[in-house]
């Protein structure tokens, strides 16, 4: 998980202190724990603790005298009205983002097909979503790729949205399949070819590496989880496979273990 840094200012014992300001959060979909982690430090101190939304600190036993000041000093700024950006209203925001992204997460690498493009926002989070300026307007850009370990098509789905808070509806403005290595596209929805062609030729080399790039991250970090679920798949079509070749005698147990004759119960299905 990315984790952020700024610097801020606190007041402890009526001394203004500049600290190092890190935070994260539990990315576990399923918990509600609604703890947001911080870290503090500077040249004298280093310390890390636990805020739930109720600004109660979670193992406060833990801290000695001095580290409570320097929380209790965080707190007032998070509460105080001149702090107008990174206060608890940012936390809970960011807390929820990082919630719902890593559930996106979760639910794209569990419904992925084969020979379905898997978006690469999806798996590392909407901040990543590109920005992308036409001859004419500005959008941003979600990019997808195929990722079947067997496959090594160099195809990306460019899907364009005009508004960046319209990315997950998934109802771009138009889209296309875009090959960054031959250069050709295919499937253009909401858009003409004639159009699609005069995007493509304001592609620079920068953009066609970025993709390049991002295909292979999205390869290397999902491709693990895909080998397995086709592993799994294929496992589970063998054992079907066997149980439909074993034959049963009409006057043996019931495989279903009815406790019947197979011929009075699963016979006829």
């Amino acid at each position: 998980m990315e984790i952020s840094e700024l610097i801020i200012e606190l007041t402890v014992n009526s001394k203004p202190i500049n600290f190092k300001l890190n935070y994260d959060v539990c990315d576990n979909p399923k918990c509600d724990c609604n703890n947001v982690e911080y870290f503090l430090s500077n040249d004298d101190v280093e310390i890390s603790f636990l805020l739930d939304f109720e600004m109660k600190i979670d193992g406060k036993e833990d801290h000695n005298e001095k580290e409570i000041k320097i929380i209790n000093s965080f707190i007032q700024f998070l509460k105080s009205p001149e702090n107008k950006f990174y206060d608890l209203d940012f936390f809970k925001q960011y807390y929820e983002g990082v919630k719902s992204e890593k559930k996106v997460r979760k639910d794209t690498i569990r419904a992925y097909n084969s020979g379905w493009l898997m978006p690469y926002p999806d798996v590392f989070g909407q901040r990543t979503s590109m920005g992308f300026e036409s001859p004419k307007k500005k959008y941003f850009l979600c990019d997808a790729y195929c990722i079947s370990p067997q496959c090594t098509c160099t195809d990306v789905g460019l899907y364009f949205f005009d508004k960046f808070y319209k990315i997950g509806s998934r109802y771009p403005n138009f889209l296309f399949v875009y090959d960054y290595e031959k250069g050709t596209f295919k499937e253009p929805v909401n858009i003409n070819e004639e159009n699609v062609q005069k995007l493509i030729e304001s592609f620079d080399e920068d953009l066609v590496n970025e993709f390049r790039k991002r295909h292979k991250e999205l390869k290397k970090e999902v491709g693990l989880y895909i080998l397995k679920r086709l592993s799994k798949k294929k496992k589970t079509a063998r054992k079907k496979s066997v149980s439909h070749d074993i034959k049963i005698g009409r006057n043996e147990p019931c495989p279903c273990g009815s406790g019947k004759k197979y011929k009075k119960c699963c016979l006829e299905l």
